[in-house]
């Protein structure tokens, strides 16, 4: 069963496409519910990054736990096109490369639930490894 989604993250993803947000990262607020875990406006990709990756060893060894590893994140980026700027999304699902087979279904699953919120976006960036964030990769995907 997919997690409970908390209402902030629906206000967090308007506010995004609004323009009042840069990015937001989404983890657990609880067994089984999906919450903000940070929202800024700032545009460090490189800390925005280090928010989403969880690949910290101590964090594993302290729990093993699903709701630790894996983050999902929305993020706004400013691209010009045609002479104008315009605002393309990238959907990001945070997963390292240690997480368990069943745990990745699990993952399908949240992530389907989330995306039911999370609509709109340019393109979904699946990660298990800090490379897998390079912005150059990122924005390459995005198609700017």
């Amino acid at each position: 069963m997919p997690a409970v989604l908390d209402e902030e993250i629906k206000r967090t993803y308007e506010a995004i496409r609004a323009g009042d947000l840069t990015w937001a990262v989404f983890g657990y607020g609880g067994p089984g519910q999906l919450a903000v875990d940070h929202a800024g406006v700032d545009s460090d990709y490189d800390a925005f990054c280090g928010r989403l990756a969880t690949d910290d060893a101590a964090a594993r060894v302290v729990s093993n736990s699903f709701e630790v590893q894996v983050r999902f994140a929305y993020r706004r980026f400013e691209a010009e096109e045609n002479g104008s700027e315009r605002a393309k999304y990238a959907f990001f699902v945070w997963s390292p490369a240690y997480t368990e087979f069943r745990e990745k279904n699990k993952l399908l699953r949240e992530r389907m639930g989330l995306q039911m919120v999370v609509q709109h976006y340019d393109a979904e960036v699946r990660a298990s490894q800090r490379d897998d964030l390079a912005h150059a990769k990122v924005v390459a995907q995005l198609g700017n």
